[in-house]
């Protein structure tokens, strides 16, 4: 009896396990990965820390000795059909004059990133120890805003958690 009752049950099971399961496997993300006809914006992000002194006075000669550098480089290119209007670009800083010595360049975009056009950002910013310059690297990001469809659409991006190899 106890026999029956387990096959039974293990049946029961199955039946429940195969109705229940869809023979359309749909890819959960394949709506955010289909970006026919919209704006499509890939990142790239690298950085480097630059403790060598010598290096960092030939960049920045007004610098204490035992600094360190972050060089970064953002690139971001617009892969999609349609041009990200209103584009818009913000590196936001962890805290305002965190560094000793800053600069920061961005490209022109004229309030739009065309189709398959690119955009870039890079800085170098030098501090007076490690421990702010990761606090720095850690909270900083990068905003994008753009309209797609009349909607306004946004993307945060965060600095890796470690360099460049």
């Amino acid at each position: 009896m106890k026999a029956l009752i387990k096959i039974l049950s293990i049946l029961s099971l199955l039946s429940i396990l195969i109705s229940c399961s869809s023979n359309d496997n749909k890819n959960l993300f394949s709506d955010r990965l289909d970006v026919t006809g919209g704006v499509d914006i890939w990142t790239s992000i690298q950085y480097e820390i630059i403790s060598d002194d010598q290096i960092i006075k030939t960049i920045e000669p007004n610098v204490t000795e035992e600094s360190y550098m972050l060089h970064f480089m953002i690139k971001l290119e617009n892969r999609g059909e349609q041009t990200a209007e209103s584009f818009h670009v913000v590196f936001k800083e962890s805290k305002p004059l965190a560094y000793s010595n800053g600069s920061l360049n961005q490209g022109i975009d004229n309030g739009k990133l065309k189709r398959n056009e690119e955009y870039e950002v890079s800085g170098r910013y030098t501090f007076d120890n490690m421990e702010q310059l990761e606090e720095f690297v850690n909270n900083s990001n990068l905003t994008i805003e753009w309209m797609e469809e009349e909607i306004m659409k946004e993307m945060i991006l965060k600095l890796p958690g470690k360099p460049t190899q």
